[in-house]
C-alpha cells in the first residue's frame, strides 16, 4: 500500500527565457542554437542543483507533491530585451528541461499561473507537458492545467496556494503583508462558509520569508531569477537569494501546521573598485 503524501516541494520565479533566470547548460533553442551559460546563470543553476540535492534529502524517497508557485517561464513583456530569444517556445522548452528532474519522481506536479504578462497562458501548457493536475473548477470538459488559485488539502490541513502578494519598501515591514494575507484568508473563506486555510503560500516578491503564529503560517518563496534592469531601477540594494521550499507534515498532528523546511544560497558578493 503506497505511503500517504504528506510533503509539498515549492518552488516560484523561475523565469526560464530571462538572461538572469534558471537556464540548463548548452540549452539548445528551436532554431538549434546551443545557448552558453552566462556567469550569473551558471551560478544559479549550480544553486538549483544543490536545491534539488536538499529536497531530496529532506524527502527521503517519501512521496511528495511538487507545486509551481506561478512565474515559470520569462516571457516576452515591457519591451525587454534581457530575454535568451524572441521565441516563447523556447522560454517554455527551458523551463520543461529545467523542472523535469523534480517533476518526474514527484507523485503530482501542480502549477499555479504566475503574473500574466511574463507568463500569458504558457503555464496551461506546461502544465499539460508536466502531467500537472487540473483545476476542476475550469471548463468540465477540458480543464486548465494550472490554477489561478490552489486550494489543497493534505493531512487534514487546508492550504491556500496563489503567486500574487504585496511587496513592501523595507525588510522591516516585510511581515505586515505575510499578516494580511493570513487574516484576509481566514475571513474570506470563513464568511462563504469554507474551512479556513491555516497554510498560506505566496511569492512573487522574489524575497523569502514566512510569519505564522501556533495556528496559522504564511511563506513566501524564494525566487530564481536575478535583478534585471527594472530591478536595478526600483530595488537597487536588492540581492538575490535563490532557494527552495519543503513543507513537511510527517511528524505533524493530522490538522497541524507543518514542519517547514527552507535552503537559500547568498548571493555573488560584488567586487569593489579600490583606489
Amino acid at each position: 500500500m503506497p505511503k500517504p503524501t504528506k510533503l509539498i516541494v515549492v518552488v516560484s520565479d523561475l523565469h526560464c527565457g530571462s538572461t538572469v533566470g534558471l537556464m540548463p547548460p548548452e540549452f539548445v533553442t528551436e532554431e538549434g542554437n546551443a545557448l552558453m551559460q552566462n556567469p550569473l546563470q551558471k551560478w544559479l543553476w549550480d544553486c538549483w542543483l544543490r536545491a534539488q540535492d536538499f529536497a531530496h534529502a529532506v524527502v527521503n524517497g517519501d512521496p511528495y507533491v511538487l507545486v509551481l508557485n506561478g512565474d515559470a517561464v520569462e516571457g516576452i513583456h515591457h519591451g525587454t530585451k534581457q530575454i535568451i530569444s524572441p521565441k516563447t517556445k523556447d522560454h517554455m522548452a527551458c523551463a520543461e528541461e529545467t523542472i523535469e528532474s523534480l517533476a518526474e519522481i514527484a507523485s503530482q506536479v501542480v502549477l499555479v499561473k504566475g503574473t500574466e504578462c511574463h507568463t500569458g497562458s504558457d503555464e496551461l501548457t506546461l502544465g499539460k507537458i508536466l502531467g500537472g493536475a487540473k483545476d476542476p473548477d475550469t471548463n468540465k470538459r477540458k480543464p486548465q492545467h494550472a490554477f489561478d488559485r490552489l486550494t489543497l488539502d493534505i493531512h487534514g490541513t487546508r492550504c491556500a496556494f496563489s503567486h500574487h502578494i504585496g511587496a513592501s519598501l523595507g525588510s522591516y515591514l516585510e511581515a505586515t503583508q505575510m499578516s494580511v494575507a493570513i487574516n484576509e484568508e481566514h475571513m474570506a473563506a470563513v464568511t462563504n462558509g469554507e474551512p479556513a486555510p491555516t497554510v498560506i503560500v505566496r511569492s512573487h516578491r522574489h524575497r523569502f520569508c514566512y510569519f505564522g503564529n501556533d495556528h496559522s503560517l504564511c511563506v513566501v518563496t524564494p525566487p530564481w531569477q536575478a535583478l534585471t534592469r527594472f530591478g536595478y531601477k526600483v530595488v537597487p540594494a536588492a540581492r538575490c537569494h535563490p532557494g527552495i521550499v519543503v513543507l513537511d507534515w510527517r511528524e505533524s498532528d493530522a490538522g497541524g501546521l507543518p514542519r517547514l523546511h527552507h535552503k537559500t544560497y547568498e548571493a555573488p558578493h560584488p567586487t569593489a573598485l579600490k583606489f
